[in-house]
Formats: C-alpha cells, structure tokens, sequence
C-alpha cells in the first residue's frame, strides 16, 4: 500500500478491477457519476478523473453489445466530455485540441434537445452539428457544447507559444491544497448528495404516494 495515498479520498479514483456490466450501470448513472465528477472536480484530483474516465470508456467499449444504442451514446457523450474537462483542468492544451479534433472527426455521440428552442438561438449555425432532426427534437453532436471552451483554449495556446504571460490562465493545481482541505472539499460533496439523495427519496414517496 501506497502510505502517501493513505488519507487521500480520491487516491484510488474509479475502479481498476474486473468490473460486472451492473456495477459499470451503477458507476456512470445518477447519482454516482454526479458524485464521482464532482468529487474529482472539488478535490482538483483531475489526474484520477482523468484516469476513471479512461477506464470507463473501455468498460463502455467491452459492454457494447450488451447496451442499448441510447445507453452507449448517452455513456460516451458524457465520459469524452468528462475527459475533455479534465484535459482542460490540467492545462494540457495541445493534448485537448488533439483530442477533440479525433473526437470531432471519429465520432457522433450526440445530445439532444427542444428544435424549436435551439434554433430559435442558434438558428442556421447549429447545421454542422446536427446529427438527425425532426420537428420535436434535434441531436447535435455533443462536442457542440465545448465550442466556447475549445475556443479559450486556442487562444491560450497561441499565447503560451507567443512567449506571453499565461499565469493567470491555468487552473490551480492539487498541490496547493492541503491533505485536510481535500478532505473537507470531499466531505462537503459526500454532505450535499446525501442531502440531495434525502430530497430524491422525499419528492418521490410524495409523488408514490398519491
């Protein structure tokens, strides 16, 4: 055992062992994705965010044939997104650009939303990330929610290789917080699921119950 990693609560990140097609269910649907992301997030412990997602995606890929075709889009969608975020947290830029530029060319994971409300805002710009459309909805590639940071981060880029100051451009590392910060950052998201799981349990035994 790792004693450094002893009273760290994101040292061990997701699971690396042989994992069963329900405890994978469990892991990337609500509430314990919510909780991983959050807690990966809070802690700064993006290196381990990074790492889980990784491991999910290739969890996702072996359970392929055993999910719906909703499910695995759905999955995918929000686990690149996932390592996209993670990506930009660390600050590794170019690696993020590639990234999405593979993700933009390979896939077509999408998101879906109102057609009459998204091209009410968006109108004849949202075209290039429309995957399928009808009069109810429209599913546009999920990369199109990434466009104004993907957009940040090119302009760092270019700034970083100009020579300019980009101190105030990166995030704030891990290692500036203290063992006891991070485990107050993760006890808060442990005391505001538990809350939220209270407030779940209560709204659906009032709705059960009529």
């Amino acid at each position: 055992m790792d004693e450094s990693n002893k009273s760290d609560p994101m040292a061990s990140g997701l699971p690396a062992v042989k994992t069963t097609l329900a405890e994978y269910r469990k892991i990337v649907n609500y509430p314990a994705w919510n909780f991983y992301s959050q807690a990966f997030i809070r802690t700064r412990s993006y290196e381990q965010g990074l790492e889980g997602a990784m491991r999910l995606i290739e969890l996702t890929r072996e359970f392929r044939d055993q999910l719906s075709n909703r499910e695995y889009n759905s999955n995918m969608a929000s686990l690149w997104f996932f390592v996209l975020n993670m990506l930009d947290r660390l600050d590794r830029w170019e690696e993020y650009l590639a990234m999405w530029d593979r993700l933009r060319a390979d896939t077509a994971f999408t998101w879906s939303g109102s057609t009459a409300t998204l091209r009410r805002i968006c109108g004849s710009e949202l075209d290039p990330w429309v995957i399928c459309e009808n009069d109810k909805q429209v599913q546009v590639h999920f990369l199109w929610g990434t466009l104004r940071r993907k957009g940040i981060i090119e302009k760092k880029l270019l700034k970083s290789r100009e020579g300019g100051k980009i101190r105030n451009m990166v995030h704030r590392k891990r290692e500036e917080l203290s063992e006891e910060e991070i485990q107050e950052r993760f006890d808060r998201v442990v005391q505001q699921f538990e809350y939220a799981k209270r407030l779940h349990d209560l709204v659906r035994g009032i709705a059960t119950s009529r």
